[in-house]
């Protein structure tokens, strides 16, 4: 059943028919009632979307950006147009978070964070901004207990507030079996794909709690 439902997906990892994760959040932040953001989340289900709820949520996830402001030249391309997006970007998250690329040095890491902002649309930028201090549940009125009802495998803590949660994080590196944990996905391993065919080795390992649900 899982196979058929990758067969739906992509060369780049998602569902044609979703809309970009920006609009997902927004119509979450916009929506009156708690059942009526379970239902949007579940709607849009793709794995960039599980990948960034993942990252903002769980305990086990700490971004190595500065929380101050970056320094950016926002797009001026229209949402949807500008050179990439996070349905592209989000299997480049492992970059920016610890554990994720053990030898890459912090100012690189820094620019390649400045390069994403500048290559998204300046809507999806402020989500990033928001997502590497882990407060999207802030920005767009969402909570981790409605994440889980949507996604009840997502492996999140409901009780341990985000800002709570970084300091809370284990020194040892984030990378655990896949069948255990869902970080492989923001994870340097998680990130090896044959060239030519992006997502094949991605799929397969992510653990099951993290593919679209059947």
């Amino acid at each position: 059943m899982v196979l058929k439902k990758l067969r739906k997906i992509n060369v780049i990892g998602e569902n044609k028919m979703n809309m970009l994760i920006v609009e997902v959040f927004d119509r979450v932040k916009a929506a009156k009632s708690r059942d009526e953001k379970i239902k949007i989340l579940k709607q849009n289900d793709t794995l960039s979307l599980r990948q960034i709820l993942y990252a903002n949520f769980s305990d086990k996830i700490m971004f190595l950006i500065p929380e101050t402001p970056a320094k950016f030249k926002p797009s001026v391309c229209p949402l949807g147009l500008a050179d990439t997006n996070l349905f592209r970007e989000t299997s480049r998250l492992y970059l920016f978070i610890r554990g994720g690329h053990a030898t890459l040095q912090q100012l690189r890491r820094e620019q390649l964070w400045v390069q994403l902002l500048e290559g998204v649309a300046k809507e999806e930028a402020v989500l990033l901004e928001f997502l590497k201090n882990k407060k999207l549940g802030d920005a767009y009125d969402l909570t981790a207990d409605v994440v889980l009802a949507a996604f009840p495998n997502l492996q999140i803590p409901c009780t341990v507030p985000a800002q709570e949660a970084i300091g809370s994080v284990s020194p040892v590196s984030p990378v655990l079996p896949a069948e255990v944990s869902g970080e492989a996905i923001l994870t340097e391993a998680g990130q090896k794909r044959k060239r030519g065919r992006p997502r094949k080795v991605l799929t397969q390992v992510l653990p099951n709690q993290l593919k679209t649900e059947v």
